[in-house]
């Protein structure tokens, strides 16, 4: 992943905000999602803090934010295939986490990071 995002920053890509729409004000959700509603979720679900889990301390906020910003700025073949590789990991971490459970106790909040998943490989296609 760090390879491929080192690759886009020395290819000459252009980044521009996308024009407001639908794709945008979608992506701008996600990213507030993973910064701010998953950790009230969490709050909300009972968890406390140390074992909330909090935007860039825990890999799952993280990658909801990651895809936010992906799904709103990926235009390229490189940006692409990040996004792939976070919807994969979102997707993947998700049903995990949610419906398996971590430690003997399931995190709900992640279906958050299902859902976010999902909303990147239908942007990734609406995109190609």
């Amino acid at each position: 992943m760090a390879v491929i995002f080192i690759l886009d920053i020395f290819s000459k890509t252009t980044y521009e905000i996308p024009f407001p729409g639908w794709r945008l004000y979608a992506s701008l959700f996600v990213i507030a999602w993973g910064i701010i509603i998953y950790p009230l979720t969490g709050y909300l679900l009972g968890h406390r803090y140390p074992r909330i889990p909090l935007f860039g301390a825990m890999p799952c906020p993280t990658n909801i934010f990651a895809l936010g910003l992906l799904t709103a700025f990926a235009y390229n073949q490189l940006e692409m295939i990040a996004l792939f590789i976070v919807s994969s990991m979102a997707v993947v971490g998700g049903v995990k986490v949610a419906f398996i459970g971590y430690d003997g106790e399931r995190i709900y909040e992640d279906l958050a990071l299902l859902a976010s998943g999902i909303f990147g490989f239908v942007m990734e296609l609406v995109v190609l």
